[in-house]
């Protein structure tokens, strides 16, 4: 595992929303969405990002290692009792791959 080990927890505080670990270790934070009529390139507003979408992202964000060991899981049954269903497999082969910033050459 090369990721900080879950689960994250999703802190809202006063100009943005945290996803840290139990023990209140930050993974990352979004801004809130704020409206400018002259926003900084780059910056959220920029973005047009609206609240929803800021709040969604943070719920994926902090569900990733979830996630992940629920894709391993299911990967694993499947290989070793419905070997057939290859494209689920490869589905979630690559999903894990890319989680884990992985190459998969099949």
């Amino acid at each position: 595992m090369k990721h900080t080990p879950g689960p994250w927890n999703i802190n809202r505080l006063s100009s943005c929303t945290a996803v840290e670990t139990e023990s209140g270790s930050r993974i990352t934070h979004l801004w809130d969405h704020v409206e400018h009529e002259c926003a900084p390139c780059g910056s959220i507003e920029s973005q047009d990002k609206t609240q929803e979408e800021i709040d969604a992202n943070c719920r994926l964000i902090a569900s990733a290692p979830e996630l992940l060991g629920a894709c391993k899981e299911l990967f694993d049954y499947l290989n070793e009792h419905l070997p057939e269903q290859e494209y689920y497999i490869n589905l979630l082969q690559k999903a894990i791959s890319k989680a884990e910033g992985e190459s998969w050459d099949k």
